[in-house]
C-alpha cells in the first residue's frame, strides 16, 4: 500500500524542441533547451527518494527522441545494476513510459525500451487528422509501426499504445481513426479531446462527438468478437483511480502524488501549464500556474518541503473555490467526480470544462460500463440466467484479466 504523500509518478520534460508543430499543440515553439544531465539526475534522485513501493517515471518533451543521450541516461538510471540504489533500503518497483510522435524512432532506440520494457506511448490522430501534426507524417508511421511489430513482436503487443487527440474539426474522423488503428493491429488506444483549444466546441461538435463515440463502440463491439481484444482504453474501465478524495481529478494534477520537472529543474504541480505558452494562457490560468509552482530539483531542502501537506496549492482545492462546469452544470454532484477525466483547465477559464469534454468523459464513462457488460462471456452468463448486477464484477474481471 502507497503511503500518504509518496510520490507516485513523475513527468521529466527531457526537451523544449520538437520536429512537427501540431496546430492544436500548447507548446512555445519559441523554446527549445533541453534538460541537462545534471538536472536529469538530480530530479531522478529526488523523485526515488520520494516514492512509495511505486514509481512511474514518464519522459516527455517536446519530442524527447530529439534527446538520445539523455533518454538512454534516463533508462540507466531506472534501471541500474543495483549500486545507486544502495543508499534506500527499500527502493521503489520503476516504470518507464515514453511519450513521442515516433517519427524518430531508431532501431537501437526500440531496442533500448524493449530491452527495459519502456512504455511506448506514440501519438498519431489517424488518416485525416494527421496532418494537423504534419503533412505526409502517417505514411512514415505505418513504416514505424511495421518496423515495431517485425522487430519486437511481444513488446509490440505488451508495451505499444497510440494517443490520438481530436480537435472540433476533426471530430467527424473518430470513427475513422479507431477503425485504422484496428486495421494496424494497434494492441493499446487511447483517444481525448484537445486541451486549449481556440476553435468552439459547440452543440454541433457535441452532436457529432456523441455520434462517432456510438460508432466507435460498435467498431470495437465487431472487433473484439473477431479478435477477443479491447484495444481501447477508455472502454476498459477500471482505469481511473477513484482514491483523489472529493472534487478532485483523474489527471492528479496539484495533488502531493506526482510532479513535472521542467528543462530547467524547475518542478510544477500540472504538464499542461508547464508547457503551454505563456502568451496563450489566461490571468487566471498563469496564477493557478504559478500557485502549482514547487520549487527547483537542486533545493536543497526541496524533498523536505514536498512531504509538508501545506507545501503547495492543491489543484482541486483552487478550483473548488470556483464554479467549475461542464455542459452549463456544476461539476460538484456529477456521477464521476474525481473519476473524471475531463482536464479542469482545458478551456479558456480555469475550472470551466469544455461541454465537449464532459460530454466525452461522461459518454466515456458510460460506455465502458456498457461494453464490460456486453460481449461473448457475458452473453452467456446472462443467458443462463445470471442478473446484470451479478454480471458487473464478472465482466469487469473478465476485461481486466484480457488487457
Amino acid at each position: 500500500m502507497t503511503p500518504p504523500g509518496a510520490l507516485r509518478a513523475v513527468t521529466l520534460v527531457l526537451t523544449r524542441a520538437c520536429n512537427l508543430a501540431c496546430r492544436y499543440c500548447p507548446r512555445d515553439p519559441r523554446r527549445d533547451e533541453t534538460m541537462s544531465s545534471g538536472t536529469l539526475h538530480r530530479a531522478l534522485d529526488v523523485a526515488l527518494a520520494l516514492a512509495g513501493p511505486r514509481l512511474i517515471v514518464e519522459f516527455t518533451g517536446g519530442e524527447p527522441l530529439l534527446a538520445p543521450e539523455l533518454l538512454r541516461e534516463a533508462v540507466a538510471w531506472s534501471y541500474p545494476p543495483g549500486v545507486p540504489r544502495a543508499r534506500i533500503a527499500t527502493p521503489p518497483r520503476v516504470a518507464c513510459r515514453l511519450l513521442t510522435n515516433g517519427l524518430l524512432l531508431d532501431p537501437a532506440t526500440l531496442d533500448l525500451l524493449a530491452e527495459h520494457d519502456v512504455a511506448l506511448q506514440i501519438s498519431c490522430d489517424g488518416p485525416r487528422a494527421q496532418d494537423q501534426r504534419g503533412p505526409g507524417t502517417l505514411a512514415e508511421l505505418e513504416h514505424v509501426f511495421a518496423e515495431i511489430r517485425r522487430r519486437r513482436p511481444e513488446y509490440w503487443r505488451r508495451r505499444v499504445a497510440v494517443s490520438a487527440v481530436f480537435t472540433p474539426a476533426t471530430v467527424p474522423d473518430l470513427a475513422e481513426a479507431v477503425a485504422y488503428f484496428f486495421s494496424q493491429e494497434v494492441p493499446a488506444i487511447a483517444i481525448a479531446p484537445a486541451c486549449g483549444s481556440a476553435a468552439s466546441w459547440g452543440t454541433a461538435v457535441c452532436a457529432e462527438l456523441t455520434r462517432q463515440l456510438a460508432l466507435i463502440f460498435e467498431l470495437a463491439a465487431v472487433h473484439r468478437r473477431r479478435t477477443g481484444r479491447a484495444p481501447l482504453q477508455h472502454l476498459r474501465g477500471g482505469a481511473v483511480a477513484a482514491a483523489a478524495g472529493p472534487a478532485a481529478f483523474a489527471c492528479g494534477a496539484g495533488r502531493k502524488a506526482s510532479f513535472v520537472v521542467d528543462t530547467d529543474g524547475s518542478v510544477h504541480g500540472c504538464s499542461y501549464l508547464v508547457r503551454a505558452r505563456r502568451s496563450r494562457l489566461t490571468r487566471a490560468a498563469l496564477r493557478l500556474a504559478a500557485g502549482l509552482t514547487y520549487g527547483h530539483v537542486a533545493d536543497p531542502d526541496f524533498a523536505a518541503r514536498w512531504r509538508e501537506p501545506a507545501a503547495a496549492a492543491s489543484l482541486a482545492d483552487v478550483l473548488r473555490r470556483t464554479e467549475r462546469m461542464g455542459e452549463g452544470r456544476p461539476c460538484v454532484g456529477c456521477e464521476l467526480d474525481d473519476a473524471c477525466s475531463a482536464c479542469p483547465v482545458a478551456g479558456a477559464v480555469p475550472g470551466v470544462v469544455p461541454d465537449a469534454h464532459c460530454l466525452f468523459a461522461r459518454l466515456a464513462h458510460r460506455d465502458s460500463i456498457r461494453f464490460q457488460e456486453s460481449g461473448p462471456l457475458t452473453d452467456l452468463l446472462r443467458a443462463g440466467g445470471l442478473r446484470d448486477d451479478a454480471l458487473r464484477p464478472v465482466a469487469s474481471w473478465f476485461a481486466s484479466a484480457r488487457s
